[in-house]
């Protein structure tokens, strides 16, 4: 006779919170790539004219494929603390540049997301 594995409510939540965030963050990485145009309003005056020689489109392929990698290597055990630390991290400069407004409000919710994520991923505890 088989036995059903179950799981803890806690052990439930953290895989709601893991798949979301990731799920999060690889549709914000691939819409950047389907519709920049969209995206273009949300980048800094100094990105969106270009910086450093790269348009802001080009920019914001670069952010967009690094949310997307961030995102799969969340799901990935030996490399979710960097990833939710890389994504906080993001998330930090974002809300430097958008403020306090809707957006950084939201982003202030997903950024306590990945700072949990980071805490219960830290490997020196």
């Amino acid at each position: 006779m088989k036995t059903q594995k179950t799981y803890s409510r806690s052990q439930c939540a953290f895989f709601i919170l893991l798949g979301g965030i990731a799920f999060v963050f690889l549709w914000f990485g691939i819409q950047k790539w389907v519709d920049p145009l969209f995206w273009m309003g949300f980048l800094p005056a100094s990105l969106e004219q270009g910086f450093g020689g790269i348009s802001g489109q080009q920019w914001l392929a670069i952010a967009g494929a690094g949310e997307i990698l961030l995102a799969l290597l969340l799901l990935v055990p030996k490399t979710r603390f960097w990833a939710a630390s890389l994504l906080s991290l993001h998330l930090v400069h974002i809300l430097f540049v958008v403020g306090f407004s809707d957006i950084g409000i939201r982003d202030i919710g997903l950024l306590s997301a990945t700072l949990s994520l980071s805490y219960y991923f830290f490997p020196y505890a």
